[in-house]
């Protein structure tokens, strides 16, 4: 995660790729789509006859709509022809029944990267880096962030200049701003946190802060921007931010807790280029040996206890601490700032994605809301009985 704003320059380069990548649209009806023998090995489909490369979502999609499963899908390896056959009789007898109307875009690479039936409130990606320009000229923001991807999804990254002590702790220096986010479906805001002692970002995904459009429609827009206005009145901070903090910090993160949090980093890095399976878990291993040395000295003590985790069920694990006695604990903050860590400092050479972490730290902080019935799994201490 950058320490600086973008210069003019860099964000207009990030515009600029940002336009090219833009997908294209098109209007068709699900029986203009068939497959042939080669569609499930090869992922194309026929659209009006004309032969087209698709993502295996768009592939599964269209499946879907005809009626077959993304399970049954999987077991499309044998009889190729008598699946197509299958495939587009089920189609023909959807289009006597309904006709589908659906909305294809294309990447610039001529892929077809979406479908779907509904329209939403996705704005082009010029119009969208114009609606953060505005913002940034009219609260006086910061761009911190601006990522494109391949597909044409944007990102970017405002922040409030001003710093904030939550809690009154020098180590919890915060700035607050906005996450802007143009999917491929929609274009939707949220709040963000950015924690300047790691210089940690974080997505918080709140009911006060996050707004999606319903249509590209000028109320709508006039609609988007009277949301920001509040989120300025409220300094741009996540509600009850502070007390998700406070909560987090006094909070002993569960072991399920912490593994869903290993998978979520584990399955974003960048593995070297021929491993073999050995390898790869020997890399695993130090990697959470590394980061995550409580865990593995948990599970070291629970193991002299005669309980093995790696037997019990995540429902089990659930109410078990993740602390160890000569190691100490991890809190839920601890592990919220381990997943924006990995999330916001990365260059994008070791991790595949990396954004995508911090959006799951403030999935896993907000959890811990007031108005979410989860809650944390430890919260409140309420299986101190358990002695483990």
């Amino acid at each position: 995660m950058r320490k600086t704003a973008l210069s003019s320059l860099e964000f207009n380069e990030s515009k600029e790729t940002a336009i090219k990548y833009e997908p294209k649209s098109i209007r068709i009806n699900l029986s203009d789509i068939e497959v042939n023998k080669d569609s499930f090995e090869l992922n194309i489909i026929e659209v009006k006859g004309q032969t087209v490369a698709v993502s295996n979502e768009v592939l599964s999609k269209f499946l879907e709509h005809v009626g077959i499963s993304k399970k049954l899908k999987s077991s499309f390896t044998e009889n190729p022809n008598v699946i197509a056959d299958i495939v587009n009789v089920l189609n023909s007898l959807k289009r006597k029944s309904c006709d589908l109307e659906l909305k294809l875009l294309i990447s610039h690479e001529n892929e077809v990267i979406d479908m779907t039936k509904n329209d939403k409130g996705r704005m082009s990606n010029k119009n969208f880096f114009a609606v953060a320009e505005s913002i940034v000229n009219k609260y006086g923001l910061d761009v911190i962030e601006s990522n494109v991807q391949n597909n044409g999804v944007s990102e970017i990254c405002l922040l409030n200049p001003k710093s904030v002590a939550i809690l009154g702790l020098d180590e919890e220096i915060h700035k607050f701003g906005i996450r802007l986010t143009n999917k491929l479906s929609d274009t939707e805001i949220n709040n963000f946190a950015y924690r300047l002692v790691c210089t940690n970002g974080n997505t918080i995904l709140d009911e006060f802060s996050r707004f999606a459009l319903g249509s590209v429609a000028p109320s709508e827009i006039e609609r988007l921007f009277t949301h920001i206005q509040r989120m300025r009145m409220n300094g741009f901070i996540p509600t009850e931010f502070e007390l998700l903090v406070k909560k987090a910090q006094n909070t002993t993160a569960s072991l399920t807790e912490v593994e869903n949090g290993i998978k979520s980093i584990i399955s974003k890095i960048k593995m070297p280029l021929g491993m073999i399976k050995e390898e790869t878990d020997i890399f695993i291993s130090k990697f959470i040996n590394t980061h995550f040395t409580q865990y593995m000295i948990r599970k070291q003590e629970l193991l002299a206890k005669g309980f093995d985790i790696e037997k019990l069920s995540p429902s089990q694990k659930s109410y078990i601490k993740c602390e160890s006695s000569s190691f100490g604990r991890i809190t839920v903050w601890d592990l919220v700032n381990k997943l924006t860590f990995f999330g916001s400092n990365d260059n994008g050479n070791n991790f595949n994605q990396p954004q995508s972490l911090q959006i799951e730290g403030g999935k896993l902080l907000s959890i811990g809301s007031a108005k979410n019935k989860n809650g944390f799994d430890l919260a409140d201490e309420k299986i101190l009985f358990l002695g483990l």
